[in-house]
């Protein structure tokens, strides 16, 4: 599996599985696969990178580019592997970054950037089902904003380990569900029927338990941002080096967040898609449409009102797999 060519025959798939996986991807992954949708992950890309200052915090640079070190004639060319590549966005900036690397980017439906790096590829394959015969492969494993849409989280961890070569890097990410306050205590959610008292209560707090309470995974297991690194551990094949918190307001600047009023500007736009990108769960899940749409009107005047000052949570987590690399 040393050359392009090995990837391609284990990633290649017939036109009748490839649509299988999309299939498979509407029933996981509860959001569209659509361009509307992966415009909407490029954007929360750059909600991302002006938290961590980069394409994975800051603090696992020296862990990451020891990994992706150059190597001597003869040697394996560095690999990595982005689990969930979404609009494609985060590995193709890691191709460009490393470009003595190869980046492979999979998920359920294809990535499909505008321009990909010719150290860069794409496919559409399921992590837990398609990564047998890539043990012990991958210098560096990126998988962001994923586990909580799997039915078996651990089960991902787990294969994570096992696809990366000893002293490989993890980089592992994903927001809370909950929204806070500018006190970064939990925002109370609105109570329904809508016409309830909600003074100091949030309706985004009560879409966002609603939504994500209808995802696969939350009726397995909770796989919050702050849950990450517990799966780590949990599997043991890895050792958390760190971990760390990311702070986004929400159309204010969050006082102390560095870039806190361009985040914030970002946020606004990020819940509004997500607000018509995850609607379909809930009607799926059984609540009456008139009631949806009301509850989008009053999250989407509530994302304008500058005085709400709301917050959400985000973590990012990086390991190393144990053994001599």
């Amino acid at each position: 599996m040393n050359s392009r060519s090995d990837v391609c025959v284990f990633f290649s798939f017939s036109d009748r599985r490839s649509r299988r996986l999309t299939e498979i991807a509407f029933q996981l992954y509860k959001l569209p696969a659509d361009r509307r949708e992966m415009d909407r992950l490029s954007l929360q890309h750059n909600i991302w990178k002006l938290m961590f200052r980069d394409l994975y915090p800051t603090n696992a640079e020296e862990h990451v580019s020891r990994a992706l070190q150059v190597r001597e004639m003869g040697h394996r060319q560095p690999s990595v592997l982005d689990i969930g590549s979404g609009s494609g966005v985060w590995a193709v900036e890691m191709a460009a970054k490393f470009p003595h690397a190869r980046v492979i980017g999979i998920d359920l439906a294809l990535s499909k950037p505008a321009y990909i790096p010719p150290n860069c590829s794409f496919y559409v394959a399921d992590a837990s089902k398609d990564l047998d015969g890539y043990e012990g492969h991958f210098d560096v494993i990126h998988c962001r904003s994923v586990a909580g849409h799997v039915s078996d989280p651990l089960a991902l961890t787990r294969t994570i380990g096992r696809c990366l070569k000893p002293g490989g890097i993890f980089l592992s990410a994903d927001a809370n569900r909950s929204v806070y306050t500018e006190d970064r205590q939990l925002y109370p959610q609105a109570d329904v029927p809508a016409g309830s008292s909600n003074a100091g209560k949030s309706w985004f707090s009560r879409w966002m338990w609603e939504v994500t309470e209808r995802w696969t995974s939350k009726g397995h297991r909770n796989t919050e941002g702050d849950k990450l690194s517990g799966l780590i551990r949990e599997d043991g094949q890895m050792r958390v080096l760190g971990q760390r918190g990311y702070w986004s307001p929400i159309n204010w600047d969050g006082e102390d967040v560095p870039d806190g009023r361009e985040i914030g500007q970002l946020m606004v736009l990020n819940a509004i898609d997500f607000l018509q990108a995850s609607k379909n769960a809930l009607l799926a899940g059984g609540l009456p449409e008139n009631t949806v749409n009301e509850w989008i009107e009053n999250v989407q005047q509530e994302l304008t009102d500058p005085d709400m000052h709301m917050m959400m949570k985000w973590v990012g987590v990086w390991a190393v797999k144990k053994g001599d690399s």
